[in-house]
Parts: C-alpha cells; sequence; structure tokens
C-alpha cells in the first residue's frame, strides 16, 4: 500500500510540475482569464452540473478546489477559483491552458440551456463566452501546442511506466519462484516447474519460446529466438554439476538441426570444468548459463537479452560457451 501511495503521489507531483518551464513561458492576458471565468460562470446553470464542471476542469489542483463554498454564488467560486489560479500562475498554467482547451471544444449548441426559462439569453451568453475561449485559445496557439505534445510525452511515458511495473512485479514473482524451487523435495516436479518458469522468463523478454516437445526418439526441452538466431534450450536442475555427457548429449542435439540453430544450456547448479573445457575448442554452438546467471536477471539488476549477447558475442569471439555476463 505504502509502495502504491508514493507512486501515485509521484504521478501527481509529475503531472504538475512537468509542463511548467515550457508552458508558463508567457503569462495569460487578462482577456483570457476573464474568457476562462465567463464560461465557467455561463456554461452550466444548475449548481450541481456547475460544480460537476469545474472538479472536472480542474482536479489537478485539490488545494484551490478544497478552498471553495460550491453553495455560494457561481460567479463568486468562479472568481475565488480564478484568483488562487492566478496566484500562482507558474504552477497553475498548464491545469488552465488545459481547461481552455476543453472548454473551447464545448457543443455551442447549448440544448441544456435552451430548455430553461429565458433559454436563448443563456444560450447566447454562453455562445459569447464560447467565442472569448476560443479567441483565447488561438492567441495562445503555441502554448497550446506545446501544452498538448508535454501531454502526449506524459501519457506515452505513463505507458511505458505502467508497463515497466509489470515487467518488474513478474520478474519479482519468478525470483519468489525460484527461491521456493530450491526447496522442492521432488526433483521431477521441480524439473518440470522450470521449464514452465523458464517459459514465463522468456516470454517476458519476448523470446517467442515454445514449450518442452519431442521428436522420434529425442526430447527437447524448449525453444526460443533471440535476435534472429533460433535456439534449443536444455533446462536441468540437478544436485551436481552437469557433466561432459549431459553437454556432449545436447550438442548432437543441436547439431542435427538447421545450420544455425544454436542451443543455451541452463544449469542451475553449474558444469564442471571438464565439461566446459570439452566445449571450449573451436567453434561451438553452445552458450551455457547457472544459477548464478539468473539471480541478477531475476533481481532486475541485468536483462536476459544483455546476458544473452554478452554470452553469445563470447562464445563468438572465443569458442567459450561459459562467460559470467554480470562480469563482462
Amino acid at each position: 500500500m505504502l509502495n502504491g501511495a508514493v507512486a501515485t503521489a509521484n504521478r501527481y507531483e509529475t503531472r504538475q510540475n512537468r509542463p511548467m518551464a515550457s508552458a508558463a513561458a508567457k503569462k495569460l492576458s487578462e482577456n483570457a482569464w476573464a474568457a476562462l471565468g465567463e464560461a465557467l460562470a455561463t456554461f452550466q446553470w444548475y449548481k450541481p452540473q456547475f460544480e460537476t464542471m469545474i472538479r472536472a476542469r480542474f482536479g489537478d489542483a485539490p488545494e484551490l478546489l478544497s478552498r471553495l463554498n460550491f453553495a455560494d454564488p457561481k460567479r463568486r467560486v468562479t472568481a475565488e477559483l480564478i484568483a488562487g489560479l492566478r496566484s500562482n500562475e507558474l504552477r497553475y498554467q498548464p491545469i488552465v491552458l488545459d481547461a481552455l482547451i476543453a472548454l473551447a471544444e464545448v457543443d455551442g449548441d447549448f440544448q441544456h440551456l435552451a430548455r430553461l426559462d429565458d433559454g436563448a439569453e443563456k444560450v447566447t451568453a454562453a455562445r459569447q463566452a464560447l467565442a472569448q475561449v476560443k479567441t483565447a485559445t488561438d492567441r495562445y496557439s503555441e502554448l497550446t501546442a506545446e501544452r498538448e505534445r508535454i501531454r502526449s510525452e506524459f501519457d506515452a511515458r505513463s505507458v511505458t511506466n505502467e508497463a515497466q511495473r509489470m515487467h518488474d512485479g513478474t520478474l519479482s514473482d519468478l525470483l519468489g519462484q525460484f527461491m521456493t524451487m530450491h526447496s522442492s523435495p521432488n526433483p521431477q516436479q521441480r524439473g518440470r516447474d522450470f521449464e514452465a518458469f523458464l517459459n514465463t522468463l522468456f516470454t517476458l523478454w519476448d523470446l517467442a519460446p515454445r514449450a518442452a516437445y519431442s521428436l522420434d526418439h529425442e526430447q527437447i526441452d524448449g525453444a526460443f529466438t533471440f535476435r534472429t538466431d533460433d535456439y534449443l534450450l536444455e533446462a536441468r536442475w540437478w544436485n551436481e554439476p552437469l557433466q561432459p555427457k549431459e553437454l556432449n548429449d545436447f550438442k548432437v542435439k543441436v547439431d542435427s538441426k538447421a545450420r544455425n540453430t544454436l542451443g543455451l544450456c541452463i544449469a542451475v547448479s553449474g558444469f564442471t570444468a571438464g565439461a566446459i573445457a570439452n566445449h571450449s575448442r573451436g567453434q561451438t554452438p553452445l552458450i551455457l548459463m547457472d544459477g548464478a546467471d539468473l539471480v541478477p536477471v531475476l533481481e532486475g539488476r541485468i536483462g536476459l537479452d544483455e546476458v544473452l549477447e554478452r554470452k553469445r558475442r563470447h562464445a563468438a569471439e572465443t569458442g567459450e560457451p561459459m562467460f559470467r555476463a554480470m562480469n563482462g
């Protein structure tokens, strides 16, 4: 709850403060403020609808709204609101520009006013106020255009931030699963859980993973695509490091596929020195990862894509399939 509250506060602070420098470079004229006041006072007749409009347009300035008594006459409420906005225009101008933009787009028919007593007079007053608002937004077109640009950037950044939060949340869940699997009493179940775990991890990096599948006399733990290369996956969670035989068998699987197929072997308990040495002679289609490589990925200290790229490049340059990416 605390983290959520902090995030909400940060978003509010960002929304309030980001546009200041560019949007407030030029102060609004008396005519612009007058147009705003007249529009707020005439666009709605009944107080409940008037209050709803005010709160909708100025919800990003709750400290000003809290001072208003909506039981007072509309023009008094409007005057007090504008006085508060003008008292710190540097801060509130982006909100005012947003309000002017929104008010300029109101339907000029004002049918809700036309149905009232003296409706024609009320519509005329509202249309005159609308014309003033449009004149103001035209005059400050550069400011409003800049405000729209900033708002679009903020919205795009909000989408990106939300995606990052979801990404981080999934990583946190995976780290918890990884730690839980360490205490699993059933090695066979742990192996199946590990394959599903890796499938989720690879999906998080858009690696288009394929779950385990079988061919004639051959079991493949999975497959995925990274950059332009296709990889077979071998996943092992044994209590002991992998011996040369296990890597030899995996290399046979990789070599029997298409020419450019590579192989990623993930062994949580690592590999013996002999297994690594046997596959560090000449060209190798394999890259190797162990539990020490997975943990920093799950902790968000390095991306899975960067780990794979560093390992692949090291193997291509040296012929060595094992490389500690966090130290590279």
